[in-house]
């Protein structure tokens, strides 16, 4: 399933004329407000989403979203593509980020390349991230620094890290500048991934994995 989100009409028939290169899909396009009535019923779908659409930066915006829905695979268009917005969100999960007006044969490309488990990002914004991760390890940040962690978005790595240090959900979100109910949801997409079920669990499999990646 392909999910269409934007109230552009121009943009709507680009993103169906990319579909119809691809083939195959079942299509529905959809008001952000109905996309999280609609993704528990097709977890893994294709989402292609307009960062400008009303809504969508409300709360914790596209953060709560990919944590909500962290199975879905995410095709963000902006407007004007930032290299600070794009590193943020290629580390939170995303698997796509694009220009707003990009062709429909580019939408295209993008669609098959997610479709085939990869990402779909400019090599620059590729190199900033890889930087970005090579930084935190520098600074002392044991995030994307082991195999066993890197099942996991840079952000539910955070979020492990300070369960594991023992942390409340409260003082989580405090630190990260997220509401609760965004850390909650991360946490339960790191349990999926972990194959733990409870903190100390997950406290555990965390000190696993950070003393493999110190050794």
């Amino acid at each position: 399933m392909l999910l269409l989100c934007s109230d552009e009409a121009d943009i709507l028939q680009r993103w169906h004329d990319a579909v119809a290169i691809v083939s195959g899909l079942s299509v529905d396009i959809l008001r952000f407000t109905e996309l999280n009535r609609s993704l528990p019923q097709n977890p893994e779908a294709l989402v292609l989403l307009d960062l400008r659409l009303p809504g969508l930066h409300e709360g914790d915006g596209v953060e709560a979203l990919i944590a909500t829905h962290h199975s879905a695979r995410l095709l963000m268009f902006s407007r004007e593509c930032d290299d600070r917005e794009g590193v943020k969100f290629v580390r939170l999960g995303v698997r796509a980020y694009l220009p707003l007006d990009s062709i429909a044969e580019t939408v295209a490309r993008a669609i098959r390349t997610v479709l085939a488990g990869e990402l779909w990002a400019s090599r620059r914004l590729l190199r900033l991230t890889i930087e970005s991760c090579r930084e935190d390890h520098l600074l002392g940040d044991p995030t994307c620094s082991d195999v066993r962690l890197s099942a996991l978005t840079h952000r539910q790595q955070e979020v492990s890290i300070m369960v594991s240090k023992g942390l409340t959900n409260k003082q989580i979100a405090q630190r990260l500048g997220l509401t609760e109910a965004t850390v909650k949801a991360h946490l339960s997409a790191i349990f999926e991934r972990t194959k733990t079920r409870t903190r100390t669990e997950l406290a555990l499999y965390m000190r696993d994995g950070l003393d493999h990646a110190s050794s």
